[in-house]
């Protein structure tokens, strides 16, 4: 993860134009021994993205990062130690516009009755609303669905209050 992102990091210092990257960290498809595959997977994230925190320097100002996975996992670990798919999943946004230290969304909880299938966090969020708050609140696109088409999205309250 550390090499592109550095890759990303050049890029944008040299103000190429870039106005969106992605970059890919596979590995997180823990169907086994889950506990000991995430601290390291979670370990190299953190890690990797501090270092491409840092590189920015000035140009951090400039910057959203916004962190997700294409599947979630289940709550409960299968025979193996692992998890398997499941529906919901967390997402995290790095940013001075982000105004962090906050978790933002609705918690169901973790009672039976508010888990899908007895098994999966419940969706509360639909991850092209954050999307669309970053486009909008950090990028200044005024028509979401140039990219979301059909999408009404809901405030999640990223860059401000909802």
């Amino acid at each position: 993860l550390s090499a592109p992102l550095m890759n990303v990091a050049q890029t944008i210092k040299l103000d190429l134009g870039l106005r969106i990257a992605t970059v890919d960290y596979g590995g997180w498809d823990t169907h086994d021994d889950q506990a000991g595959q995430f601290e390291r997977l979670a370990g190299g994230l953190s890690r990797a993205l501090m270092a491409f925190w840092r590189d920015l320097g000035p140009r951090q100002q400039d910057v959203s990062v916004v962190v997700q996975s294409e599947f979630g996992r289940r709550l409960r670990s299968n025979e193996s130690g692992g998890t398997d798919h499941g529906r919901a999943g967390a997402m995290m946004v790095l940013g001075p516009q982000a105004g962090g230290g906050r978790l933002l969304g609705r918690w169901p909880g973790l009672a039976n009755e508010t888990l899908e299938e007895g098994a999966d966090l419940a969706v509360t969020t639909d991850y092209r609303d954050v999307l669309a708050e970053v486009l909008t609140g950090h990028m200044g696109l005024t028509d979401v669905n140039a990219v979301f088409p059909g999408l009404t999205p809901a405030p999640i309250g990223l860059f401000g209050q909802p």
